[in-house]
């Protein structure tokens, strides 16, 4: 889409939509089924610079880390959460399934919001982020849901 084609988002909307986002993310690290928790969101682009009243979208550095270190129970419960869902996806998406469900619930289907990974983030060397870092309490594996 050409850049003056793009919609603009007043910077009330984006900053309630910034607000949402936080909830979701605490949400997120106290709910045992999300086997991923929001170490850290990282608000970058035109939302940081206060001057500007309309925004093009609010761009957000992810940064999730997973809630327990048996990488291999991770991919299991990705396997099974996919086989549930009776979806057909690749090898990878299989595997980085609780991944993607815990971006794709931060994200609540918005317009507004454009997450990046927080390594996209690094490699742009943006000095103005706005950074929040979550704390999270490991739960045992055993709690963990289906």
């Amino acid at each position: 889409m050409a850049e003056g084609k793009k919609r603009l988002f007043k910077r009330e909307t984006c900053t309630l939509e910034l607000n949402e986002l936080l909830k979701r993310a605490e949400q997120i690290n106290h709910d045992p089924y999300y086997l991923y928790y929001v170490k850290e969101l990282i608000v970058f682009g035109s939302y940081v610079n206060t001057q500007n009243i309309k925004i093009h979208d609010l761009d957000i550095a992810l940064n999730l880390e997973h809630k327990c270190d048996n990488r291999e129970f991770v991919m299991k419960k990705s396997s099974e959460r996919v086989r549930a869902s009776n979806k057909s996806l690749s090898f990878l998406d299989t595997i980085y399934y609780c991944y993607i469900e815990t971006a794709k619930y931060l994200q609540n289907r918005s317009h507004i919001l454009s997450l990046h990974d927080i390594d996209e983030y690094k490699k742009i060397k943006d000095d103005y982020g706005v950074h929040y870092g979550f704390d999270y309490e490991p739960v045992d594996i055993e709690t963990y849901k289906l």
